[in-house]
């Protein structure tokens, strides 16, 4: 059987592309009879994220096909609504993609994965430009038309996308998102250290990810100064380490950092590779993930996975990915955030068996897991 894929996102996206990578890999080893064609359109052949991909490939049986026309060009038809803005021309038993976008008349069955649907229900949470929310709505709209089965990562997205369109209540399957097995058995190297520029003072808290406003780093920064103010030595308040890029409505954060008098405590630094990121996350007292949206959050699960206590916002998919595990406050309740954050500070966070409930919570997200229920849902759309 041939399997086609489309993975011009994988080019692109560096960060919440990663569990589709990671299943990917390991559907391809579980249907190690099956031939898979993996398309990317023309301008994404060569882009180190999918190279890097592609080097990752621990199996054999697939081949990659580049696609007409420009990813460009691609991405200026969706914006201008045609209708198919992506064609794929490879002959195949089912399609996969990765992403949401329908891949033209003849790319049937067609499955689809969907994240979120911030575009539609918190346009202004979103971490898209004006361009980049017109370009989802589109896909959106002709997914929820042509797909036969949709992938959503939480149960969150499950709701909202039948919210968006109730037809789509009998084609969507929850498939939760997976994360890479090196956050299951985290080594330290002192040469990978010795690297990076990032040098914090223990002990200290941690969020990482793309620093945009649907993130909702300045409130959390506004909560831990208060926080410390409030705190008068009664208590020992870590620092604060953020690791990620600043977007596009997020680089005023360094001079609130200084306008708040916490410059000594909060500290910023770039994305860092996985060997650096995993031994900084362990030598944390926790994350701190206040998002207002999101279809998932990554490094919920991530933290768990090293038994590390969470803190996130009582919004969208957090609680469900938290398991019950993590402790949830009110984003825009700057004084109920801070509280929370004091409540980190608790030692009984942090016995034998509260660090093992939350491991044993991550070990859920593996990409083998993903990756078999990938594979019976592609083996029922064959029947």
């Amino acid at each position: 059987m041939t399997i086609c894929v489309y993975i011009d996102v994988f080019a692109r996206v560096p960060t919440s592309a990663n569990p589709q990578r990671g299943m990917l890999r390991h559907l391809m080893q579980l249907r190690s009879g099956d031939q898979f064609t993996l398309v990317v359109q023309r301008g994404s052949e060569k882009k180190p994220l999918l190279e890097k991909f592609l080097a990752r490939l621990g199996s054999r049986n697939w081949r990659l096909v580049v696609e007409e026309p420009h990813h460009n060009l691609v991405a200026l038809r969706c914006l201008f609504g045609l209708d198919p803005y992506c064609t794929v021309r490879q002959r195949a038993d089912v399609y996969l993609n990765m992403d949401l976008d329908y891949l033209g008349p003849k790319a049937r069955p067609l499955l689809c994965s969907v994240a979120d649907l911030s575009c539609i229900f918190a346009p202004k949470h979103s971490s898209l430009k004006w361009h980049g929310v017109r370009m989802r709505r589109h896909g959106l709209r002709l997914m929820a038309r042509y797909a036969d089965r949709v992938v959503a990562v939480s149960d969150f997205t499950r709701k909202d996308l039948e919210k968006y369109d109730r037809a789509l209540s009998a084609k969507v399957t929850v498939i939760h998102n997976s994360i890479d097995e090196e956050w299951f058995a985290p080594r330290a190297t002192p040469a990978a250290f010795d690297r990076s520029p990032v040098k914090q003072k223990d002990p200290y808290w941690i969020w990482w990810g793309y620093v945009t406003r649907r993130k909702n780093v300045e409130n959390m920064l506004q909560a831990y100064a208060t926080l410390r103010q409030q705190a008068l030595g009664n208590l020992s308040i870590p620092n604060l380490l953020l690791i990620g890029q600043l977007g596009h409505d997020s680089g005023h954060l360094p001079h609130l950092i200084q306008n708040l008098d916490l410059s000594g405590h909060v500290a910023i630094h770039p994305f860092q590779p996985l060997d650096v990121l995993i031994p900084l996350v362990d030598a944390s007292r926790g994350l701190i993930f206040p998002s207002y949206y999101e279809g998932f959050g990554l490094p919920v699960i991530e933290a768990m996975a090293l038994g590390k206590p969470v803190l996130v916002s009582n919004r969208t998919a957090l609680p469900e990915v938290g398991g019950g595990l993590a402790m949830v406050a009110d984003p825009d309740d700057s004084i109920q955030f801070s509280a929370a954050m004091a409540r980190m500070t608790d030692e009984r966070l942090r016995t034998p068996a509260a660090v093992e409930a939350r491991k044993a919570w991550a070990r859920n997200f593996t990409h083998e897991a993903a990756a078999k229920k990938y594979d019976d849902l592609i083996s029922s759309m064959l029947l």
